[in-house]
């Protein structure tokens, strides 16, 4: 790992808002991240643009967080706000989809793996179950197309997840793709919608997303 080229790579990334994960990047990036001397170094820098390096709580990732005038973090409502949160019920909609696919006891996490077949054959196998949820999610604003086929409108939803960078196609076959740290900004929108859920300032997009996955 090439210290010097791998700065202003790193840099460029989390200004794109990304989340630098071990299986976005080869775990190169994030490896590095990991060491306390290149995770203060990033972050001093980010520091002079309004800007922290933060590790999700999990652990699975990285990604720069926005700090106002006087240097503290801004909550992460008002930093997702037009990311995660424009999308989260669509999202809280997949991870259920999914998880009933998958006939999982816990939803997708950073680091699980996602076989396109294997999610076809379960909604086929369901009948009229998976597939309204299915079309559910295909009727939504992240995920939205006129697909009648099941094969199609999976293949749409996960090329739009590995588009917002939340899957990502490793090689070989058969063809799997591998959940990124960007759910772990999901979650954490989440958990923070259940811990405020009956706050003054929650809203009823808010309050329709929680409804949706608790």
């Amino acid at each position: 790992m090439n210290h010097s080229t791998t700065f202003p790579v790193v840099i460029n990334r989390l200004l794109a808002a990304e989340v630098i994960c071990e299986s976005s990047t080869k775990g190169e990036e994030f490896l590095l991240l990991k060491t306390e001397a290149f995770f203060n170094e990033v972050d001093r820098y980010l520091n002079k643009i309004n800007l922290k390096l933060k590790e999700t709580p999990d652990g699975s990732g990285f990604y720069a967080a926005y700090l106002d005038a006087s240097g503290h973090e801004i909550e992460i409502r008002r930093y997702f706000r037009e990311d995660v949160m424009h999308s989260l019920q669509p999202l809280v909609g997949v991870l259920q989809f999914i998880k009933s696919a998958q006939q999982k006891d816990r939803p997708l996490r950073p680091g699980d793996t996602l076989n396109i077949s294997e999610i076809i054959e379960a909604v086929e196998r369901s009948g009229v179950v998976l597939q309204d949820e299915l079309d559910y999610l295909s009727r939504s604003n992240l995920f939205k197309n006129t697909k009648k086929k099941t094969s199609e409108q999976v293949e749409v939803i996960v090329k739009r997840l590995v588009q917002h960078q939340y899957l990502v196609e490793r090689s070989g076959r058969p063809i799997v793709y591998i959940a990124t740290g960007k759910w772990s900004l999901v979650y954490e929108m989440i958990a923070y919608i259940n811990d405020h859920q009956n706050s003054e300032d929650s809203d009823a997009e808010l309050e329709d997303a929680q409804g949706e996955f608790f």
